[in-house]
Formats: C-alpha cells, structure tokens, sequence
C-alpha cells in the first residue's frame, strides 16, 4: 500500500493532490544500493468528478458514483526526493493544486499543466 503524505491539499473543491511513494527513482525504480539514485515521489492529481466529462481519458466514460477522478495524465513522478521537508511539501502541492484548478477555470490542458509540474523540485525556483 502506498504511503501518501497528509494533508493532500485540496483547492476549490475541485482538485486533489497528493504525493505516493511508489519506489520510483531517477532512472525508474529507486535503487537503494546506487549511491547516486534517489527515491522521489510520484504526483497524483484529482479532479472532482462532475468536470469528467472535459477531461477524462478518451474512450472512457467516468464512473457515475465518483467523487474524485484521475484526469487524462493526472499521474507523474516528480523531482520531489522522498526525504524533502514536510512543510515544503505542503507548499510545493498547494502550488501544484493552484496550477491545475487555473488549468480547469481557463480552460486549459489538465495533462500539460500536471506534466510541468513534474519538474518542480524543492531545490529551485519553480515560479
């Protein structure tokens, strides 16, 4: 069972993220004997699922009961190292959240905007 850091954040109501660690590392799956590997989390993205409709996987009609739904792309590892503060974690997915619920109001693409984030790192500017 994956280990999710709490609070995922939620903005609006209308999005959830959270970050998983699922054992990825730099170059796939985290190997702990590689002194040069390092564990990062991967990013889950949720959106509430009455905007389904605009934006789930094509070909796949959304589960009527759902509160949450993982958009078309809504899952990337990140460049966020496992070991990363837990304050700025927090900070780090409530930028994310902020971006992606900007992406749904304007209209915008949910997969590139969850893509770009895959980047963020807490070790540079990611404004």
């Amino acid at each position: 069972m994956p280990t999710i850091i709490e609070p995922s954040v939620t903005i609006s109501g209308t999005v959830k993220v959270s970050l998983v660690r699922l054992g990825e590392g730099l170059n796939g799956d985290y190997d702990p004997n590689d002194p040069n590997d390092v564990e990062l989390y991967r990013l889950d993205v949720l959106i509430d699922a009455a905007l389904a409709d605009h934006h789930s996987v094509p070909g796949e009609p959304a589960d009527a009961y759902a509160v949450w739904f993982y958009p078309d792309g809504g899952s990337v590892c990140t460049a966020i190292p496992v070991t990363t503060d837990p304050d700025l974690t927090r900070d780090l997915l409530a930028g994310i959240a902020e971006q992606v619920a900007a992406a749904l109001t304007s209209g915008g693409s949910v997969r590139r905007t969850v893509e770009a984030a895959s980047w963020i790192s807490p070790n540079r500017d990611n404004n």
